[in-house]
């Protein structure tokens, strides 16, 4: 991943936005769960929701939130991250299920109540776009914690009727996916992510006497070195989980 895309904590004071860090991370949050909604109901898969919330979060550490409104920019990166997966979708149909969710109502009806909306919304995003390739400087690289989680799941026997174990990888995995409601996958790599994903995913699935995450990375610097093995991170990787 391009070294510009990892910002260190204090830059999320530093954006150009000025409303408050609390508003700033509630109007992301908004953003990121009207992208992921919007990509559930165009059946995109996990790939491109991933990716253009990855874009959405680069896109606000450049431009203002009060120049530009998060749903329509959540739209707008939905529609690039549908192109560069190559799971390209219609703008035509991106904007129809903006609308439907806008007003409440199913995405059939949209054509007929609001087809001048939907044709200025269409030329909005298209607009926006081109100010979007333009913050990301046409990189569009991105990796996925969930890629990293695969592969520490892959040495486990996923046949174990445990059923910890299937709730471990069950929460493991939402953690990871929810971590994009926030601007984590552009403050850390996303193999330290998914280790983080993954120790605080044992946590839960073992119950109140489980662990701590402190006693866990102790462990897993001495003994028990699988995750870390098949996430080749070191100590201070290690201590970045901890921190975060």
């Amino acid at each position: 991943m391009n070294p510009q895309w990892q910002f260190p904590l204090e830059a999320l004071r530093q954006t150009p936005s000025t409303v408050s860090i609390q508003d700033e991370m509630s109007r992301r949050q908004r953003g990121i769960d009207w992208l992921m909604r919007m990509g559930a109901t165009l059946n995109m898969g996990l790939g491109p929701c991933l990716t253009g919330a990855t874009y959405f979060h680069r896109f606000y550490m450049r431009r203002m939130l009060e120049d530009y409104n998060e749903l329509e920019i959540a739209a707008t990166c939905l529609f690039l991250a549908s192109k560069t997966e190559e799971n390209g979708k219609r703008l035509e149909d991106v904007v129809t299920v903006m609308l439907a969710k806008v007003h409440g109502i199913p995405p059939a009806e949209v054509a007929g109540a609001y087809e001048n909306e939907a044709k200025s919304l269409e030329h909005l995003v298209l607009t926006y776009e081109e100010v979007l390739l333009e913050v990301l400087c046409f990189d569009f690289d991105v990796r996925y914690p969930h890629t990293y989680l695969a592969d520490i799941i892959a040495t486990y026997d996923a046949t174990s009727p445990d059923p910890i174990l299937h709730s471990l990888i069950d929460c493991a995995w939402s953690v990871a996916h929810d971590s994009y409601r926030t601007p984590l996958c552009i403050l850390l790599p996303p193999q330290i992510i998914a280790a983080a994903s993954f120790l605080f995913a044992q946590c839960l699935a073992e119950g109140p006497n489980s662990p701590s995450l402190t006693e866990r990375l102790e462990v897993a610097n001495s003994t028990d070195t699988r995750w870390r093995q098949v996430l080749g991170i070191s100590e201070n990787d290690v201590q970045q989980v901890a921190g975060k």
